[in-house]
């Protein structure tokens, strides 16, 4: 998907985009993870491009994009300390906030968040590229926090 064109990204969103970010449930493991890292006194940080208006969401949910984040992330028992909205470029939002490791998988993220923290890819297909093949990978929320105590020390 990260090598469609514009217009074809564009219909595929407004199509499946409620299903995908709105009625999915989180990935297992997710909330017990979040909530043992804020235990261990983490600062946890749910940095998103959604804003509302957000063309790329169809138009009977674009008035009410954040909120309907925000109700999806307390449904699935997602513990957050901040929300971050409208971040075009999460490497400087980590860089600028001091945020010490991010997990993410979207290789445009990823490409902007090199070099302005430590990163944590969360496994998948499309972010494979060879550019990213150095960066500590997960597989599974479990496998992301091993992978963040080991990191969280190194960086001690």
């Amino acid at each position: 998907m990260f090598e469609w064109s514009d217009e074809v990204a564009y219909k595929f969103w407004n199509k499946y985009r409620k299903v995908l970010v709105i009625d999915l449930p989180a990935k297992r493991f997710s909330s017990e993870v979040i909530k043992n890292l804020k235990q261990e006194g983490n600062k946890i940080y749910i940095i998103t491009a959604r804003k509302n208006d957000d063309e790329w969401f169809p138009k009977e949910l674009r008035n009410n994009i954040e909120q309907l984040t925000k109700d999806w992330l307390k449904n699935n028992n997602i513990y957050y300390d901040e929300i971050a909205f409208d971040v075009k470029d999460k490497g400087t939002y980590c860089f600028s906030h001091n945020i010490d490791i991010m997990i993410e998988d979207d290789p445009v993220n990823l490409d902007r968040l090199i070099g302005n923290t430590n990163i944590i890819v969360f496994d998948y297909p499309y972010n494979c590229d060879y550019k990213f093949k150095d960066l500590t990978r997960a597989f599974s929320w479990y496998d992301i926090y091993y992978k963040y105590g080991l990191m969280k020390n190194r960086l001690s």
